[in-house]
C-alpha cells in the first residue's frame, strides 16, 4: 500500500462522535446551570467572571498578526478613488477642474490659483 494512504476509520471530514456527543452533554449541562442562576444573587465581581468565561465560548479569540514593515514585499501599485460625501466619484471633477485650470489665461488663473489656496489651507 502506498505511503501515506488511511485506511480504515472515518472519511475526511466526517466528524468525530465522540467529541460531537461530548460537546452535545457539555452544552446540556451549561444549558441547565445557567437556567439556575439568579443572576441578581451574584456579586459585581462574579457577574464580571461569568461574562469572561461566557466570552471566550460565544466569541472566537482572534489570531495576533505580526507585520513587518522592513520586508522587500510591498503592494505593486495603490490606487486612491475619493468620493464626495454622496458615495460619488470625484476624479472626474479633478480633471475637469485641471482642464479649466489650463484653459485659463495669465490674469484668470492666478485668481484661481488664489483662491483655490485659500479653500484647500
Amino acid at each position: 500500500m502506498a505511503k501515506g494512504y488511511k485506511t480504515g476509520g472515518r472519511i475526511k471530514g466526517t466528524p468525530n462522535r465522540l467529541t460531537s456527543d461530548l460537546r452535545s452533554k457539555i452544552g446540556d449541562i451549561i444549558d441547565v446551570t445557567m437556567e439556575s442562576l439568579d443572576i441578581d444573587t451574584l456579586s459585581k465581581l462574579e457577574k464580571i467572571k461569568l461574562i469572561q468565561v461566557c466570552l471566550q465560548y460565544a466569541i472566537p479569540k482572534l489570531q495576533s498578526q505580526v507585520i513587518d514593515l522592513n520586508t522587500e514585499e510591498r503592494p505593486q501599485q495603490v490606487e486612491i478613488t475619493i468620493l464626495d460625501n454622496k458615495g460619488n466619484d470625484v476624479t472626474e471633477r479633478e480633471k475637469v477642474m485641471k482642464e479649466t485650470l489650463e484653459s485659463l489665461d495669465n490674469t484668470d488663473l492666478g485668481l484661481v490659483q488664489d483662491l483655490n489656496k485659500m479653500f484647500n489651507a
